[in-house]
Parts: C-alpha cells; sequence; structure tokens
C-alpha cells in the first residue's frame, strides 16, 4: 500500500461482488473507508488497502450487491404494523374466531385500563382477499364476539384495502362508545379523501351497531380513526422497528411518500437526530389537494422554501406526492379504459378521484417551482390522463430533467410507455401487485387485461427509466417488502393466491431486475451519483447474499437469504 494511500476501514473479499456499474462490472472483493467505497477489484489488489486496523471480511464465495433501494415505501406505516407484531397482536395466521379472541385476550391482559388494542388483519398476507371465508366460523368477528376478552378496552382491527368485502374495520362495545356511535348513529360514513361512503354494519333485527365497518377504498375520517393517531414517541420507535426489518432485507434506502407532513418529518429527524436512522430515507411531500388552487400553491411555495432539499443523505425531503388521480385497482376501483364490474359489483370505468384541471394545474405550478410530481395512477385511463397533463404542462415548462414519476402505473400502454420516454417520466412499478391482486385482477379485468398488467419488459425495450418498489407499506397488510421476493416476482410474474402465471412475454432478466431496484431508483431521487451501484466514492451500502442472484435456479431467487447489510460501511444487519 502507498503510504499516500489512508488504509481501508473494511475489506470485503474472496466473494462475487455485483457491481452494477454501467458495464455491470463483476469484482472480487470491495474496500470501504469511512461511509464511501474506497476501491473495487481483485482480492489480491484490494487486500493492499488493508492496514493494521482495517477489518477484512472473508466473503468465502458469497454474492454480493449494492443495497436495494425501495421506491414506493409506507415506511412509518410499515413500522406500526411490526410493532404491532412485535406485541404479539398479529392475527395474521388465524382460522377461527375463537383464535381471534385468545390473541386479543393476552394482550388486555397486559394492557392499561381504557388503553386501545390495535392488532394486525386477519389472515396471511395474500390470503386477506379470502377473509372471512378462512375462518371456521365464515364470519367476521364482530362487537359482541371482542366483548367477550375485552369488556374495558377498545379495540381496532384493520383489515388492508385489497380485501375484497370491503370491511375495513372492527371494534367492540367499548370503541363505539368512545366513537359516539349508537343505533341513532346514521350508518353512511363520509370519507374525506375519496368521493365515496362507508357504511356501519348494523344488526337488521335491532338496528345496533355489530362494530364491523365497511369503508370501501381507505380509511380516512371514520369514527374510529381519531383514536388511532400514536404518540410522537411511537412514530419514533415504529421508525425504527421498520429500519430493522427493512436492513434485514437487504432494503438500504427508502422513498417513503406517503409521510410527506411536518410532524412525520419531525420524526425522522427524531430519529436521525439519536442516530438511529439505519435505512436511508427520502420523504416526499403531500399536497392536499381538497384545497382551493390559490392554498394549494401557496402550499407548494411553502414547501420549496422550507422542505425542499432539507437533510441530507440519511434523511432528506424532495419532491411532491398525493396527487391521487384515482383509486387502486386490486378492490376494482380504478379508472380504466373499459368498462368493468368492480366493487360492490358496480359497472362503470372506476373511480376518478381528482379533477383533471386541478391536477394539470398542480403540476404546472410544480414545474415552475422546478418540483419533482410523483402522480399516483393505477388504470389505464388514470395513466392516460396523468400523461396528457404532463404533455401540456411540458409545452409551457419543459419537465424531462425533472424526472417527474407516476407511482403504481400497472396498466401502461405501449403509447404510454412512448410518452414516458419522451418527457423522462419515470414509472414506478410494483411486481408485487400480481403477487397479490392476479386473481383480483382477472375477475375485474379479464385474464388478457391481467396479463399485460406491470409490463416492465414493455417499458424496457421503450428506453423508459424503471423503478421497482415493493409497496409494503401497508407494512405486513400484505405486501412482501423483500427484495428477493420482488426479483423473484418481476421474473416470474405469478400470482401469490391460485400459481398463476400472468403474461411471461413481459418478464425481465436478473440484471434488469436488479438495476431497476438499485441504480435506477437511486436515479429518481438524483442520487445516481452517490449510491445505487458499487463504485469508488459511492456510499457504501451493500448486502451479502447466501446465494448467486444471477446464476442460481430462478425460482432459487425468493429463498436468497441477505446475511449482511451495510448502510454507509457500518454493519446495521448481520444475519
Amino acid at each position: 500500500m502507498s503510504s499516500s494511500v489512508q488504509p481501508a476501514d473494511t475489506i470485503l473479499f474472496n466473494g462475487k461482488i455485483i457491481t452494477v456499474d454501467a458495464k455491470f462490472s463483476i469484482a472480487e472483493a470491495v474496500a470501504i473507508k469511512s461511509d464511501r467505497f474506497l476501491a473495487v477489484g481483485r482480492s489480491a489488489d484490494v487486500r493492499e488497502l488493508a492496514g493494521p486496523e482495517t477489518k477484512q471480511i472473508d466473503l468465502k464465495g458469497q454474492t454480493v450487491v449494492p443495497g436495494f433501494i425501495d421506491g414506493h415505501q409506507h415506511f412509518q406505516g410499515a413500522g406500526g404494523i411490526f410493532m404491532a407484531e412485535k406485541m404479539g397482536l398479529s392475527l395474521a395466521h388465524m382460522t377461527s374466531i375463537q383464535d381471534i379472541q385468545d390473541t386479543i385476550k393476552k394482550a388486555v391482559e397486559k394492557a392499561k385500563p381504557g388503553e386501545w388494542i390495535v392488532t394486525t388483519p386477519i389472515g396471511e398476507p395474500t390470503k386477506h382477499e379470502l377473509v372471512p371465508e378462512i375462518l371456521k366460523e365464515k364470519r367476521l368477528p364482530n362487537r359482541w364476539d371482542l366483548d367477550t376478552v375485552s369488556p374495558e378496552n377498545p379495540v381496532w382491527i384493520g383489515f388492508p384495502s385489497d380485501n375484497h368485502v370491503y370491511k375495513q374495520g372492527i371494534t367492540n362495545s367499548c370503541g363505539l362508545r368512545l366513537a359516539k356511535v349508537d343505533k341513532d348513529t346514521p350508518a353512511v360514513i363520509p370519507n374525506r379523501e375519496y368521493q365515496l361512503t362507508g357504511e356501519i354494519l348494523k344488526d337488521p333485527k335491532t338496528g345496533q351497531p355489530t362494530g364491523v365497518f365497511d369503508l370501501g377504498y381507505g380509511f380516512r375520517g371514520h369514527p374510529i380513526s381519531r383514536f388511532l393517531t400514536d404518540t410522537f414517541e411511537e412514530s419514533v420507535e415504529a421508525v425504527k422497528e421498520a429500519c430493522k426489518r427493512f436492513a434485514a432485507a437487504g432494503v438500504t434506502s427508502v422513498m417513503d411518500i406517503h409521510s410527506g407532513n411536518p410532524r412525520s418529518i419531525r420524526t425522522y429527524q427524531e430519529v436521525r437526530a439519536r442516530n438511529e436512522l439505519s435505512v436511508r430515507v427520502t420523504n416526499s411531500l403531500s399536497v392536499n389537494t381538497r384545497k382551493p388552487l390559490p392554498e394549494i400553491f401557496a402550499d407548494l411555495r411553502t414547501y420549496r422554501s422550507v422542505f425542499q432539499g432539507m437533510g441530507d443523505n440519511v434523511f432528506k425531503v424532495r419532491g411532491v406526492a398525493g396527487l391521487n388521480i384515482d383509486a387502486p385497482p386490486n378492490n376494482g376501483q380504478c379508472l380504466q379504459r373499459f368498462e368493468y364490474v368492480g366493487a360492490g359489483g358496480k359497472r362503470g370505468y372506476g373511480l376518478q378521484t381528482l379533477d383533471k384541471e386541478i391536477h394539470k394545474q398542480v403540476c404546472l405550478e410544480c414545474a415552475k417551482l422546478g418540483l419533482q410530481v410523483m402522480t399516483k395512477a393505477s388504470g389505464g385511463a388514470a395513466i392516460d390522463m396523468c400523461l396528457e397533463n404532463y404533455e401540456e404542462v411540458n409545452k409551457e415548462v419543459p419537465i424531462r430533467g425533472m424526472r417527474w414519476m407516476i407511482q403504481h402505473c400497472p396498466f401502461p400502454s405501449r403509447e404510454n410507455a412512448e410518452q414516458c420516454r419522451r418527457l423522462g417520466v419515470i414509472p414506478l412499478v410494483h411486481s408485487n401487485f400480481l403477487w397479490n391482486n392476479g386473481s383480483a385482477y382477472v375477475r375485474f379485468f379479464g385474464k388478457e387485461v391481467t396479463d399485460q398488467a406491470v409490463p416492465i419488459r414493455w417499458l424496457l425495450d421503450a428506453g423508459v427509466t424503471v423503478v421497482q418498489a415493493s409497496d409494503s407499506g401497508q407494512g405486513a397488510w400484505g405486501w412482501d417488502y423483500h427484495p428477493m421476493h420482488v426479483i423473484w416476482e418481476s421474473i416470474f410474474r405469478k400470482d401469490g393466491l391460485t400459481g398463476e402465471v400472468f403474461g411471461p412475454e413481459q418478464s425481465i432478466t436478473r440484471e434488469e431486475a436488479l438495476k431497476i431496484y438499485t441504480i435506477n431508483a437511486a436515479y429518481s431521487t438524483f442520487e445516481e451519483d452517490i449510491k445505487g451501484s458499487i463504485e469508488p466514492g459511492k456510499l457504501a451500502d451493500l448486502v451479502v447474499l447466501s446465494g448467486d442472484v444471477m446464476t442460481c435456479p430462478v425460482d432459487d431467487i425468493r429463498n436468497i437469504k441477505v446475511l449482511r447489510t451495510m448502510v454507509g460501511g457500518k454493519t446495521v444487519y448481520e444475519g
């Protein structure tokens, strides 16, 4: 080693280093100094950078890849679900109401009087759609079932929005009393985020509420929601728990587009200040599109001057989210180009949740302010609308260099792909949607449409920069956040419930699957020069795997384990 070169802090050698650089180079070793990669190459050459204090790790042939970057996360929400699991409040594998009662009873015995008992949903992730059929009683538990084990502690059982029976919450009599819901309470619940109504289900004989809430898509604004806000310290603990779980899965960075409010930003800042944010977070800002346009514009100017660019390489704020054109497709409510029988057996084109002109004007203001836009659009007609507005804005203010995104984007057309290429728009896709929702897509939209859902092959062939994400944010509510599973799914395209394969011609290669989960994701947040690949000078984020993702049997990819995760040269997980 030259005397002018400072020795490395850590060297990993005798492995297969998949760098994901421009040439997709393969190396044997990597050296780390402080929080950056120092050198990448042959083991013999890299080990010359060792000093007496250098930690040297013999990989013994193991594979190393760049840290995975999850481009669309409900990170704080996921942490909340993880905390519920940690406290023994998971109903994931329940098969009867008695099982549910037993779990809640144990929680009540540990709880303080009057403390809320909040559980995870009923059912395994890919079987939420089968609730209540998976329960022995073939029905959901109700207030009276919960009262027998929790007479004085309010209970809340939430459901993910992909549950086809659309029952998204159950409480007991104590919860109903607190929420002031009784026989005389109107059954209809307005939903303030989407143009929907929910319902307080009532016993047909007595008129008494059963404790079950039918809320369609989304659960903001229901009578129980005001009791479910975590304390600031609980939010901090949720983020810390999410960091642990995601680091163990090999995720080193996430984009949280669902917590873009000052309180959430303060939560991240606090965890960062405690030096416990072991996964890098980019938090987007949420715009409230229900406000009048002048107020929205004022908010955007505030966002740009106060929040945009705030933070460092561990936590930062950038981009504008909250522009939701339609509801998700998995429960039959997205805005499609064709009529279909969707939620509740209703025939129509789906649900448009944001006026086209309002979306356009907000996007135009963002362009003038130089803000990155992240629109959520699922159905084909919603994607068309989004890109039409992007093109209109582009005529006044060029947006190509702004790296605007379409979040979700499961049903783009070939024309949409060309629009994305021309405008420099990044589709942020989720292979998980096929795993969790494939059979629901077939039920609502038909097999032919489902075969072309999440068409990553089309998009890549059109020259579009695509980003992969797990969207696990309903946390453990359904989406698998483990990158090896998502990579496997992007190749296999299987339905998790039936095993059916959809559109195998849309499968992508292993190399492509790694790129869209690493370097492409870094590009989407303007960070491709500092992370997303293993190259000298970049942040030392990496994952050591138990198998070779490039050469193992394809079906074994999802079984590859994470052995070590490093963020900024520090080991944040070791299995």
